[in-house]
């Protein structure tokens, strides 16, 4: 809730004036045409009283209309200045009738304003009389609190003073324990360097004997396999030459027994090739009989052999005798023997066909026979090709498989010469690299030896608070150590680390 005060004000916006203007409460409405001209006058109301003043930049109640009126002549330059006053002539009724509705508007929004804040506020008088005892109150105790202020910053500023003087000598004493901070620092830092890099150091010549140590147990193992390798390969290789010896013996004995093969099988060539001469003249001969025959054949014909041989029977001096016989008396014997005489031309021509029979199957027989001598020549002359292949290609496999164990003995006898040049090489690279690694440790031991004398040239300067000593410059070229010296050093060191690597909470065994 908003307590009215006895300067309450009411806040008004002017009509085209675009800004709010203080007024108080109880001054009546102002008559409009008097005041401040919309957008150009400078004239204002006055808080205390009704009288209104005009400001001399205002152009009177006819500049109001002229920023207002539609009825403004614009092309003349009072109307572009708004200096000039509007002739009554140009004005006509509804002119002054919208001002009039315009001013009773406005005085009944600020009647009804009027009632609405009294409504509201009330009593006005007796809210300002309470709010000013209130502020008066609170004036006093601001008062109070300012002088307490006052004298607090007294205090305080003696007490800064005081600390600022404090604060130097301090500041003073801070610089030095800075210095001297920053100075324990830089060896502390130094010594924790030289800490770690002699542990990084120790790590390192662990790592490099128990590198040393399993290259030494590498080469005795590659000696080994090696040695095993290389026995291993001399016995591949005796085995290969007993082989080669067997397989040269056995491919001399089939080489003799083929060479028997081949005797032999030319020998029963040149068997074959005399058998087929003969059995080609044979062949050649029963050909020229069988054609005889058969040119003989083939003019014998039956029906004419007997037909002719009736009529050289016929024409025979026998049978015209017998015809022309005249029979004196009848005589048995006689009758036979005519008989017989007539039946001698059948009986003839019985053997005929018996010979001729006979002859057919004398030709049939040396027929097969030709056939088959024909039959076992193919077979012969088939024999003798196989026979020739076969040979060829024992002779063939014979010398692919002296060809094949040979290379097989010059690839073995390559691959262990190769063999043996690798591991040779092997074994003088794993030499040179023990004798790095030698070298390798030599200097990582002159190095130990450096950085531990420099960690206890640390330790003893900062037990003893001085500064520390410069460190001492590292040997380019360390000189050569005993090897046995080097030996012990490596026993000395792996115990140390082994007892560094042990946890500190265990108990030491009895």
């Amino acid at each position: 809730m908003i307590t009215p005060g006895p300067g309450f004000l009411l806040g008004r916006k002017e009509p085209g004036g675009g800004s709010i203007k203080q007024g108080n409460i109880n001054t009546p409405p102002a008559e409009e045409g008097v005041g401040e001209a919309p957008g150009r006058g400078g004239g204002r109301w006055t808080a205390g009283g009704p009288t209104p003043t005009l400001s001399p930049r205002s152009p009177g109640p006819g500049g109001l209309a002229a920023s207002r009126g539609p009825a403004m002549d614009r092309s003349s330059s009072y109307s572009r200045t708004g200096l000039h006053i509007s002739s009554s002539e140009n004005r006509g009724c509804w002119y002054y009738l919208k001002y009039f509705f315009l001013f009773v508007s406005l005085i009944q929004f600020l009647i009804i304003l009027g009632l609405v804040l009294f409504m509201v506020y009330g009593n006005a008088h007796a809210g300002t009389e309470a709010h000013l005892e209130v502020t008066e109150k609170r004036a006093d105790t601001l008062s109070g609190r300012l002088l307490n202020l006052g004298a607090l910053n007294t205090n305080l500023s003696k007490e800064l003073n005081i600390t600022t003087r404090s604060r130097e000598a301090i500041m003073q004493l801070l610089v030095g324990s800075r210095r001297d901070l920053d100075r324990i620092n830089a060896s502390y830092r130094q010594c924790q360097v030289d800490v770690n890099q002699h542990e990084n150091n120790m790590k390192f010549v662990v790592a490099i004997v128990k590198s040393e140590e399993a290259c030494r147990q590498q080469l005795a193992e590659h000696l080994r396999n090696c040695t095993a390798q290389i026995q291993a390969l001399e016995e591949k290789a005796k085995t290969a030459q007993a082989v080669q010896e067997t397989l040269k013996m056995a491919c001399n004995k089939d080489k003799e027994s083929l060479m028997a093969a081949k005797g032999l099988v030319e020998s029963q060539f040149k068997a074959c090739s005399a058998e087929k001469m003969s059995n080609f003249g044979e062949y050649q001969l029963v050909v020229g009989e069988l054609q005889r025959v058969r040119d003989m054949c083939a003019a014998v014909d039956k029906e004419k052999l007997v037909s002719k041989m009736e009529q050289v029977w016929r024409e025979s001096l026998l049978y015209k005798s017998l015809d022309s016989i005249a029979l004196l008396y009848y005589n048995p014997e006689v009758e036979k023997v005519v008989h017989r005489c007539r039946e001698l031309p059948r009986v003839m021509l019985d053997k005929v066909e018996s010979l001729a029979r006979e002859l057919k199957v004398g030709i049939e027989q040396v027929a097969r026979e030709n056939t088959e001598l024909k039959r076992q020549k193919e077979a012969g002359e088939k024999s003798l090709a196989a026979c020739k292949e076969e040979k060829d290609k024992v002779l063939k496999e014979t010398q692919e498989r002296l060809q094949k164990v040979h290379e097989d003995c010059v690839k073995q006898a390559r691959l262990a010469l190769e063999e043996k040049v690798a591991l040779q090489k092997e074994k003088d690279a794993l030499k040179k690299e023990l004798e790095e690694k030698k070298k390798e440790l030599a200097l990582t031991k002159g190095q130990l030896d450096i950085n531990t004398a420099t960690l206890e040239t640390c330790i003893r300067t900062k037990a003893q608070g001085s500064t520390l000593l410069p460190r001492p410059p590292v040997p380019a070229k360390p000189a050569p150590l005993d090897l046995e010296a080097l030996e012990e050093f490596k026993r000395r060191l792996m115990n140390t680390y082994q007892k560094a690597s042990q946890p500190s909470g265990n108990p030491a065994s009895g």
